[in-house]
């Protein structure tokens, strides 16, 4: 910590206002090693108290300045942490960066929700902030539907600067203001989703602010709970199938048992990893859906999910006539995707030796004899199940014969 300690001091004495010394030290925590890992969540609260404890030891100018930056961003702990050894620096006679009354300061404004509404892949939120020292400017968060409303990428928009587009015959943009109440409720359940989720897109920019959203969540006042209508009950799925095999669209699959299951799996994907809307499809969720989700995710009979690629199309047709308001155009470029991502979706699933976690899950609870019906049987065997799977790691990891997670592969055929 010692040496990192000496890098930050001699990079904080550039910063000259506030505003860039809060992004400085959110991006100086963000290069921590594993600090941008969600599954290694615990790493700030072992580096963090090092690094100060090395920054107050050092007792420069530099180091206060670090500090000072750090007072800023991240959780309110952390900041405090960081105040306190600043605090005992400056009771010393370090001179104070001319910026420092000034750190942590920011108030919000105003925030939008910037939407395309036929694809519908994700929202921009905008909140704009200003304070004293501060310029204005605006935290830019992007939350992805096609991963469950996770925050994908984040960064601080320029005053000419918006997720404004112009709309197209396949693009229709809208906005809408938000309470300051409800921009927190949404940025903060986004990251949240974001750190439960155990594979994101690569995507440096929400590491490198996570510690500057932190401290600017903390800006924004309670709001209420959104009242986002909840995904569709089992009942509701049911009577969705049902409509669709009763449609013009999809009468002709009715009484194809592969056929039926497929379209069970198109509408729970919707309902699981849509922001619970089976209706609602675009290219980038067909991507997802067929060369992920179905290779991977789903334990079906193998007819059912070749099926899909054959039931898709209808059942796409079907979705956006019920949702109203898709442009033929539109639909077009959703088919075109399916047809495109049929070869590698049937390839995926042809290649026996591959066996997903969820597959392996399966297997070992048929070994065991769990009744999958008893939601309580299953609890206990997924418990048992993953501190197993915990275990294997560390002893591979710790023989160092293979790499963490290594397991002996398992046909699946």
């Amino acid at each position: 910590m010692s040496k990192m300690a000496h890098i930050a001091e001699q990079q904080a004495r550039a910063l000259d206002d506030v505003l860039a010394a809060e992004l400085w030290a959110s991006r100086l925590v963000g290069a921590w090693p594993n600090s941008g890992d969600r599954r290694a969540a615990g790493v700030d609260e072992r580096a963090l108290p090092e690094f100060v404890k090395a920054l107050e030891k050092h007792a420069t100018a530099g180091a206060l300045t670090t500090l000072r930056a750090m007072t800023g961003v991240g959780v309110t702990a952390h900041r405090r942490l960081a105040a306190a050894a600043g605090d005992r620096l400056a009771a010393g006679g370090l001179p104070e960066p001319a910026w420092a009354s000034q750190v942590g300061q920011a108030r919000a404004t105003v925030a939008l929700l910037l939407c395309e509404e036929i694809f519908n892949d994700a929202a921009t939120l905008e909140i704009e902030f200003e304070g004293p020292g501060f310029p204005t400017h605006t935290l830019g968060v992007v939350i992805n539907h096609n991963l469950c409303g996770a925050l994908t990428a984040a960064g601080l928009l320029a005053q000419e600067e918006s997720g404004w587009g112009d709309s197209t015959p396949t693009q229709r943009f809208v906005a809408r203001e938000l309470g300051l109440g409800e921009a927190g409720v949404r940025l903060r359940r986004a990251l949240e989703i974001h750190d439960q989720l155990p594979e994101l897109p690569a995507d440096e920019s929400v590491g490198r602010l996570r510690a500057f959203i932190k401290a600017r969540l903390g800006a924004l006042p309670d709001g209420p709970a959104l009242s986002e209508p909840p995904p569709p009950t089992a009942r509701e799925r049911r009577a969705l199938q049902a409509d669709f095999l009763s449609s013009p669209e999809g009468t002709r699959w009715r009484g194809e048992k592969a056929a039926e299951e497929a379209v069970e799996i198109a509408i729970a994907y919707g309902c699981l990893e849509s922001p619970g809307d089976p209706l609602r499809w675009s290219p980038t969720a067909i991507l997802l859906f067929m060369c992920s989700w179905v290779p991977n995710m789903v334990l079906g009979e193998p007819a059912s999910l070749r099926r899909v690629a054959d039931v898709l199309p209808d059942w796409i047709a079907y979705a956006c006539r019920r949702r109203g308001g898709v442009p033929d155009a539109a639909i077009g470029i959703v088919l075109s995707e399916v047809e495109r991502c049929r070869g590698d979706m049937l390839e995926l699933l042809d290649d026996a030796s591959r066996c997903t976690p969820a597959q392996d899950l399966a297997i070992d609870a048929g070994s065991a004899g769990i009744d999958v019906s008893d939601p309580e049987a299953c609890g206990e065997f997924l418990a048992r199940w993953n501190a197993e799977r915990q275990a294997e790691q560390w002893l591979s990891a710790s023989a160092g014969t293979a790499g963490p997670g290594a397991r002996p592969r398992r046909r699946c055929a």
